[in-house]
This record gives structure tokens, C-alpha cells and sequence, in this order.
């Protein structure tokens, strides 16, 4: 199966959607959300700090955890290219 990569553009998910799903629905998709939603990727692979902190407090604000968990603890970044 080829690497998808949804940061080149909208045409290589849609082409990877139009495999995978009915393919009006796949263009659905892209031609109305693929603009608002790529925002939500970053381009380094990277963890937001203030977004991780965010989702620490957030745990304890749902009544998930007691106390914020050590994000530290549940992540990694060590896959990313220079990270070791």
C-alpha cells in the first residue's frame, strides 16, 4: 500500500478515499472539509505543548483521572526523523 500523505494536497486523499469508499462520498468529503480540517495536521510530526496540556487537564475536567497524567508518560516522539 503507498504512503498517504494528506499534506500534499487534497488530491492525494481524495484518490486514496476513492479507493476506500463510495466514491461520491469521497468527493464530498474533499471538496468541502479538506480546506478546514488540514489545519489540524502539523507538518513536523510534533506534539503541541500547550495542546498536551490542554489534553492532561482535560482528563481531570471529564472526571476521568483524579489528577492530570504525565503526558510525558503516554507519548513519544522518538519515531520522528532526528529525534534520537
Amino acid at each position: 500500500m503507498a504512503e498517504l500523505n494528506l499534506l500534499e494536497g487534497r488530491g492525494a486523499g481524495a484518490e486514496a478515499q476513492l479507493g476506500l469508499a463510495d466514491e461520491g462520498a469521497a468527493i464530498v468529503f474533499y471538496s468541502t472539509d479538506y480546506d478546514e480540517l488540514i489545519g489540524m495536521f502539523n507538518r513536523t510530526g510534533r506534539f503541541n505543548p500547550e495542546a498536551l496540556a490542554v489534553l492532561s487537564r482535560s482528563f481531570v475536567e471529564m472526571g476521568m483521572l483524579a489528577q492530570e497524567p504525565d503526558i510525558k508518560t503516554l507519548i513519544t516522539e522518538e519515531y520522528l526523523p532526528g529525534a534520537k
